[in-house]
């Protein structure tokens, strides 16, 4: 079993994830900067609907042209001692 803390308050040790553009069409741009990052993204009724890593961090182009317009949630876990951020994304028609 895995417990996440959440307190609220942001870490300053976390560096900012940056997430282009919001809301979103046909992609999304997540630039979580250097080292490895996982990414998941959730529908609102909690399904997985896109998830992926990269061992090097920078870009990461997220296809979304099949997904239907509404509220998602993106976690995004950054570091080899992840830390995880949350954001919410929009996408539109």
């Amino acid at each position: 079993m895995q417990v996440e803390v959440c307190t609220g308050i942001d870490d300053p040790n976390t560096p900012a994830v940056r997430i282009a553009p919001n809301p979103f069409r046909d992609q999304l741009v997540i630039e979580p900067g250097l080292g490895p990052v996982r990414y998941a993204m959730y529908a609102a009724d909690g399904r997985v609907v896109r998830e992926g890593r990269s061992t090097h961090g920078g870009r990461i182009a997220v296809p979304t042209m099949d997904l239907r317009a509404g509220s998602y949630q993106l976690k995004v876990w950054t570091g080899d001692a992840p830390r995880v951020q949350v954001l919410r994304v929009m996408k539109v028609e």
